[in-house]
């Protein structure tokens, strides 16, 4: 995913709470949440310069086991994801969403690169 401009970016003073929420993030963390946006200039392409990875890891925990084993034919896949994120599994909305809370990249970007996992 894209990373920010660290010449250019800009503080969003009043962002969209409604689609911050919609996006994963707590009510809670909203008043000292700082996002940024892009703006654009001689160094970067849109407000944005370079790339960085984001990373979904399946560790196979004896649950995660338990539920492959017993599929026969077909995974249930609903089953597994809640099984591996009761484990502690971040998914890629998760570590795009820590990246935005450091100031890496952009909502926008979060929202654009990953699917809504509900």
């Amino acid at each position: 995913m894209r990373k920010l401009c660290e010449k250019c970016k800009s503080p969003i003073q009043d962002p969209d709470a409604e689609a911050l929420i919609k996006l994963g993030f707590s009510p809670k963390e909203l008043p000292t949440l700082k996002l940024y946006r892009p703006i654009g200039c001689n160094s970067c392409i849109k407000g944005y310069k370079g790339r960085t990875a984001i990373y979904e890891a399946l560790y196979v925990t004896r649950g995660i086991r338990k539920i492959i084993l017993e599929s026969e034919k077909s995974i249930d896949e609903d089953l597994l994801r809640r099984t591996a994120e009761q484990q502690g599994m971040r998914t890629l909305r998760l570590s795009g969403l820590e990246l935005v809370r450091s100031g890496h990249t952009s909502a926008e970007e979060i929202a654009a690169v990953t699917v809504d996992e509900d």
